[in-house]
Formats: C-alpha cells, structure tokens, sequence
C-alpha cells in the first residue's frame, strides 16, 4: 500500500529546531479553522495530511534523539488519522463536564451509535471509532466520518450548510461550522475522491528525519 507520507517528508531534528517556531504558528492557525467546538466540554479537530504530520513531527521533537524503530512505531499510530477518500478523520477531546456524560459518550461510539453527527444539509453522517476503547474515561478518541459519493460532491461544492451535533448528557448540541471550517474540509476532497477501503497511508522511517 502506498503511505500517505515517507520519513524524508520530516525535517531533521536541526532544521526542525530551526524553523519550529514559524512553523508551529502556521499549524496553530491550521487547527484553528480545523477545530470545532460544541457546547462547553468538547472539541472536534478535523484532521489533515499536514496536521497529522505535524504531530508526528511534534512527538519526535520532543523525544529526541529519535531511533529509527520508534519513528516507526509513531508513524504506524498515526496513519489511520490521516484521511483517506470519502472520508473525513477527526481527534474527539473531552475537556471536563461530569465524567459520566463524557463516558457515556464514548460508550455510544463504541456501540456503534449516532452520538457524533456530521449533518450536510438532509444528510447525517455518524462518526465511526477509528480504534477500540481502551479506557472509556480517556478524553481524547479517534473518528471517521464515511463520506458517500453525494455527500462529497455537496461538501466540495460547498452547497448545503454543515452543522456537527454531539449527544451528550441526555440532550444534543449542535454548532454550524464556519465558512472557513467548511472549505478547510473542502480542500481535501478531490473531485476523484469516492468512498474506498481504509489502506495504510504512512510509511517508513523516512518520512521522520
């Protein structure tokens, strides 16, 4: 399977040193548009290419010096956040409220429940787990939305409005996302992207040096 990106794609540790601080301000605003927030105790981040990779790279850092094996094994935990065609990835985070609505969260998308909803005008796309749960009261999980032919035409075409809702603590919150939020997703879908099997997309080692 082809990777989504080869170590060679990381910057040294040197250079990376050099220009982490451009860099990282960049990344903050990329995440910015990417993160949605709803309600008071939980966020979404829509994953991309680069934010995963910037992850990556930021895992790295602060773990130097880096041996080839575990750059590897970082590379490996992250492929699955990367995106593939017909889909959107996201990073669910917690930030407090009671623990048991955030665990009953976690137990509905474990379940295989609609408790994390992706609405494109009429159309509801539930977030799927992109792992098992280990620990229900962990804040941070993994998700895909799985996107039709249809729903990714509409979403590049930017056609319908795009609301995200959570089911949280017996009710729903909902939060349109931005115009800015919405072209973000946009760009990562292709006018060839059409639903696929998920397939390894990163690679080996040096995609991180």
């Amino acid at each position: 399977m082809t990777p989504a990106f080869a170590p060679e794609d990381l910057l040294s540790t040197d250079a990376y040193g050099l220009v982490r601080a451009r860099y990282r301000g960049r990344m903050i605003e990329l995440k910015r548009r990417r993160r949605v927030t709803v309600g008071h105790h939980v966020s979404v981040l829509f994953e991309s290419r680069e934010t995963v990779l910037y992850h990556v790279q930021e895992i790295l850092w602060l773990e130097r010096p880096v041996k080839p094996e575990r750059v590897r094994e970082e590379i490996a935990e992250n492929d699955r956040l990367i995106p593939r065609a017909g889909e959107l990835t996201a990073t669910l985070m917690i930030h407090g409220g009671p623990p048991l609505a955030g665990q009953a969260l976690i137990a509905g998308l474990a379940a295989g429940q609609a408790v994390v909803v992706l609405t494109l005008g009429e159309r509801m796309v539930a977030a799927e787990l992109l792992s098992p749960v280990d620990d229900p009261s962990c804040p941070v999980h993994y998700l895909r939305f799985p996107l039709d032919a249809a729903a990714v035409r509409a979403l590049r075409e930017r056609r319908v409005d795009v609301h995200l809702g959570v089911h949280r603590a017996g009710g729903i919150e909902t939060v349109a996302l931005s115009r800015e939020t919405v072209d973000e997703l946009a760009l990562g879908l292709g006018a060839d992207s059409t639903p696929v099997a998920r397939a390894p997309m990163l690679s080996s080692v040096a995609d991180c040096q």
